[in-house]
């Protein structure tokens, strides 16, 4: 919750995007405990942490890719 607060983004609309994207891969990304007397917690399963990992690759190479496109683009406008 406090994440989506920070981010400026509403929880009912994160949980339903999370849901989507576990629905796609055919997998849970949280694991989640209630109760006690501190809340419950929510956590990042195993197939989760593998997807962050995944995509965080994913996008620092297609900012390389973007950032080369985009020096080349600098440069034929000169």
């Amino acid at each position: 919750m406090a994440a989506c607060d920070e981010l400026g983004w509403t929880y009912r609309r994160t949980w339903g995007n999370l849901k989507k994207i576990e629905n796609f891969f055919g997998f849970p990304l949280l694991e989640k405990h209630r109760g006690g007397s501190d809340g419950g917690t929510t956590k990042l399963t195993p197939e989760g942490k593998k997807l962050v990992r995944a995509f965080d690759r994913f996008h620092a190479s297609v900012d390389t890719t973007i950032g080369k496109g985009f020096e080349n683009l600098m440069n034929d406008l000169k």
